[in-house]
Formats: C-alpha cells, structure tokens, sequence
C-alpha cells in the first residue's frame, strides 16, 4: 500500500511538474498537439494549484497538525505566497507574461494554504460562508478592474472550500465519508461546467458569462487535486454505519 502511494504521488507530481514547465516555456502545445495542448498550455495557473496545495495538504499539513510551530509555520507559508502573488501582479520586471500569469494561483493559496490548515470537521456555515462572501464579491465588483483582474484567483477561493468541505470531505479528514453519486456529479461539473458556460456564452452573450469563462483553470486545478486524493489514494472516507447515517437524514 505504501508503495503504491509513492508511486501514485511520484507520477502525478511528476506529470504536473513536467507539465507546467513546458506551459512556462512556451512548448506544450508542440509536444502535447491539439486541443488538448491548446487548453493544456492555457491552464498553467490550475496546474500550479493542483501542484502546491496537494504537497502542502499531503506532507506539510500532517506534520504541522498540533505542533507548537503550526501557526507560524502556516502563516509564513501565507505570507510567502502572498508576496509572490503581489510581485507577480505587480508586473514583476523581466519575467515573461506566461510566469508573472500564475499570480492568481499564489494569490489563492495566501487564503487556502491557512483554510485547509484548520482542524477538522468544520461547521458547514465556514466553507459557505467563505465561497458565499467571495461570490458576493464577485458579483457586486465584477465591473472593477481588481475583481477583472483575478478573475482566476478569486474563482480558486470559491470553489475550492466547496470540494473539499462539502464534497471530498475525506481529503482533509479521513473519518468523514461522501457518496459517490454526490463526489462523482461534483467531478462531472467540474469537468463540463467550463465548456458549458463558453458554449452559452456563445449563444446568449452577456457580461457574467463572459466573465465565467476566464475562471476555466480553477475548475481544472480542483478537478486534477481531487481525483489525485479519491482515485489516486483512496481517500473516500468511512462509510457511516447504516443506523448512523438514517439518523443524520431524520
């Protein structure tokens, strides 16, 4: 089992990696030919998140967990990527416009790497409460050049307490459990929402689709990290005892 999981971990983090150089570099859409390299190419910043955050969540999260240093560790880390967000937003002189892209992605992370910190199970009002005020956001700025502008980051923050906290529970705590119709509707929407919102806003215009469409890498970087933690690793849970679960439902 071990061993699986090492080698499960090596591949995907292998792929990702390889995968965002050659986005960086300007070369997977000649290696990778196509549509597929043609999107791939354009999503460096969900492969970034399906990158960091897995790390942080299956190396770094476990060992901080109860230590005295937990904290500050946690918020260094927020700190650090914080600043790269804003340097890289900033314009940062000299770096091409395919690195200075992935702004969004650490952005994202000084607001996710402390929230996937916290202690689980959370009370279903925090995960809502973030994706909901982040929303709301959204829509009342979506006119503002800063909200514009982090189209992909602000998307990240939605979505991401969602999948985790309301969904793939078991990621973050492995005594919860799922259903599978639920994790696996989640997946298909996170796979087809992206194409579905390009295709309306082909049809019918209008300003929040055309803004929807600019978000496509959040879905792919949440879809690659979840799939990497349920099928990779078999992190599905505990299936509740029956007795347990009609009790919850009554």
């Amino acid at each position: 089992m071990r061993i699986r999981r090492d080698l499960v971990a090596g591949a995907y983090y292998g792929v990702l990696v390889v995968l965002l150089l050659l986005a960086l570099t300007g070369t997977l859409r000649t290696v990778v030919p196509g549509p597929l390299g043609k999107h791939l190419a354009e999503d460096s910043e969900g492969l970034l998140l399906a990158l960091l955050l897995p790390l942080w969540i299956q190396y770094v999260r476990p060992r901080l967990r109860g230590a005295r240093r937990e904290w500050f560790v946690t918020g260094l880390a927020a700190a650090v990527s914080l600043a790269v967000g804003l340097w890289l937003f900033d314009g940062a002189e000299g770096v091409p416009s395919r690195v200075f892209t992935l702004n969004e992605t650490f952005l994202a992370l000084a607001v996710l790497v402390p929230y996937v910190q916290l202690r689980r199970p959370l009370p279903v009002a925090v995960p809502l409460a973030l994706s909901g005020g982040v929303l709301l956001l959204v829509v009342l700025g979506s006119r503002t050049v800063l909200v514009t502008d982090l189209a992909e980051c602000l998307a990240m923050v939605v979505l991401v307490p969602l999948g985790l906290d309301l969904v793939d529970r078991a990621v973050l705590d492995p005594t919860r459990w799922t259903p599978e119709v639920r994790r696996w509707s989640w997946y298909a929407f996170l796979l087809l929402a992206p194409a579905g919102i390009a295709l309306l806003y082909r049809a019918v215009g209008g300003e929040a689709l055309r803004y929807a469409i600019r978000v496509q890498e959040a879905f792919v970087g949440l879809l690659l990290l979840e799939l990497y933690f349920t099928v990779g690793l078999s992190r599905t849970g505990q299936r509740r005892p029956a007795r347990e679960a009609a009790d919850a439902q009554a």
